[in-house]
């Protein structure tokens, strides 16, 4: 094999919550190369979803959505790259029409 292999876990792991620190060690992987284990640390990790956090989630999945709709859709792209390449902050289409949703300036039509 290569000198990069895939990673072998030693047991399936679904997912993984918390903000990183050094309270505590969690093994979770092993390095196939290496044979090294991969260390999550986690800190206090969050079972709950807040309404605010529903609604950030909300609110990108739907950015997202604009802006495969709009990205899809030749007239509307065509619309879209225009305002795109009038500005200057955004480098690419799809972060330019997320952001355009996110702040509420989206075009309709």
């Amino acid at each position: 094999m290569g000198k990069y292999q895939k990673v072998v876990f030693e047991y399936p792991v679904k997912e993984i919550h918390g903000k990183p620190c050094s309270h505590t060690k969690t093994y979770f992987a092993i390095n196939g190369f290496t044979k090294e284990p991969y260390i999550s640390k986690l800190c206090y990790p969050s079972t709950t979803v807040t309404a605010g956090m529903l609604a950030q989630r909300n609110l990108f999945r739907d950015a997202s959505a604009y802006a495969k709709n709009t990205m899809t859709d030749a007239t509307k792209r065509a619309a879209a790259e225009v305002r795109f390449n009038a500005q200057t902050k955004y480098h690419m289409l799809r972060t330019f029409l997320m952001s355009e949703f996110m702040s509420g300036n989206q075009v309709q039509g």
